[in-house]
């Protein structure tokens, strides 16, 4: 929903692949983009990855995301002060987002009929 964004999802064993050499990847992202790293807590040492695109590729942006607070607690080896801004996102549903073009009824799958 992000125009313009590099979408991972760390989850996905392809996606988290293509950073087992991250400055491979990271080369090849032009400045300024944003790189979204979905589940980021699921990436072996994701605290070092992210230190690494701040410390080295100040152009990218990212926005590492995690639905699992206790596993990326035991994950995230570095406390990345100074290189981080924490953001408490609260669920949505997507009814709830403006410009959603369908009602949460319309969404919802109905028995057939008899």
């Amino acid at each position: 929903m992000l125009p313009g964004t590099v979408y991972l999802n760390c989850d996905n064993p392809y996606d988290a692949s293509r950073l087992q050499d991250p400055s491979v990847f990271l080369d090849s992202q032009a400045p300024g983009t944003v790189l979204v790293l979905d589940e980021a807590h699921r990436l072996a040492d994701p605290s070092l990855l992210l230190k690494l695109i701040a410390d080295e590729y100040p152009g990218l942006k990212v926005l590492a995301t995690g639905s699992s607070t206790v596993a990326a607690t035991r994950k995230f080896s570095d406390s990345l002060t100074g290189r981080k801004y924490p953001i408490h996102l609260c669920p949505v549903l997507c009814c709830e987002m403006s410009g959603w073009p369908m009602r949460l009824r319309d969404a919802v799958p109905r028995p057939p009929e008899p």
